[in-house]
């Protein structure tokens, strides 16, 4: 049935009940279709002989072969997908589900001739009746056209494209939050994303050491150095000693700002568990070395904090070039903590 194509129950008479553990291969699937639709039916004590076709298609039908030995009532749901094609809405010897199955009442052949011209009266019912009942369109009733539809097209149109601007953006923002669990290229990707697009800062990356970072001026020149990681643990001395060794690699002074920007407690299970704030020694020690550490928790509450308008970005640039200690973002909130 999946293919659309219609399935013909012929009914002859049949047994209320099959006997006791036996399977009948001609009635069973009858029974199955009845109960799951559901439709009650029950075997009549005499055949009813003079039936009446309640449609045209089945009309030739029912007049040389429909002999009613089973009736059928409706179940809970029956009013909204069935159609009476015999007999009456109290008790009826013939109806169609969905244009899908059809259940026809019909006396049983008594040769193999009969059985087939039964079976090719039904069909030709069947396949007139699915025709007349259609609600499928051919193609050329689109050139009949309202005035309303083409603003009606016009308003999908924006819609739509509206609805992919709006999808592009939560796609963004949700692809940021990786900032949260990443390590590696994955995490140094999304914080060069929101350094460039949220910060509007130019970043570039070393080709041998992907996690470590410059910020450049428009004239190319190196302002700051970064080192971008995720870890499973909070902010060591090693950490802050990291960005110290990439100046001097660079054959820059300690003058030039370090940032530290560390995707800590990469395994936690909660947010309450990464917002773990780091040591007063190592911020210390970074405040020593002019090294500003970042949490990625803490650099996603500030970007939050730039796009909905509460900080510009500018004050990101003046604090990074300017600051040392740790960045603590919180209740909206900016903050350096040197101790």
């Amino acid at each position: 049935m999946e293919d659309g194509r219609p399935f013909v129950f012929l009914v002859p008479p049949i047994p209320n009940q099959a006997a006791f553990h036996e399977f009948d291969s001609r009635t069973d699937l009858f029974r199955r279709m009845l109960k799951a639709l559901p439709i009650d039916w029950q075997l009549l004590d005499r055949p009813v002989p003079c039936l009446d076709s309640l449609v045209p298609e089945f009309k030739s039908f029912i007049e040389r072969y429909g002999a009613a030995s089973v009736a059928f009532t409706p179940g809970y749901r029956y009013a909204d997908h069935a159609a009476i094609l015999v007999g009456s809405a109290r008790e009826f010897y013939g109806f169609e589900f969905i244009r899908r199955l059809f259940f026809l009442p019909s006396h049983a052949a008594s040769t193999r001739e009969e059985a087939v011209a039964i079976v090719a009266e039904a069909i030709r019912g069947v396949l007139a009746y699915r025709t007349r009942m259609s609600e499928e369109m051919p193609s050329w009733v689109g050139d009949f056209q309202f005035t309303k539809e083409a603003e009606l097209h016009e308003q999908l149109d924006q819609h739509r494209a509206e609805a992919m601007r709006l999808d592009a953006e939560l796609d963004a923002h949700s692809k940021r939050k990786g900032a949260l669990c990443f390590q590696s290229d994955p995490l140094v990707e999304v914080v060069f994303r929101l350094l460039r697009h949220v910060f509007g800062l130019s970043v570039e990356s070393e080709e041998k050491r992907i996690e470590d970072a410059k910020i450049l001026d428009d004239d190319g020149n190196i302002i700051a150095v970064a080192e971008i990681k995720g870890i499973n643990r909070g902010f060591k001395r090693e950490d802050v000693n990291q960005v110290d060794s990439h100046r001097e690699r660079l054959d820059l002074t300690a003058d030039v700002p370090g940032l530290l920007i560390l995707n800590t407690k990469v395994k936690a299970k909660s947010l309450a568990e990464k917002d773990e704030p780091p040591h007063p020694d190592i911020i210390k020690k970074a405040v020593q070395e002019n090294v500003l550490m970042i949490r990625t928790l803490d650099l996603l509450r500030y970007a939050d904090l730039v796009e909905s308008g509460a900080i510009e970005k500018e004050q990101f640039h003046s604090t990074i070039l300017g600051e040392s200690g740790w960045l603590r973002v919180k209740d909206g909130t900016v903050t350096v903590v040197k101790e």
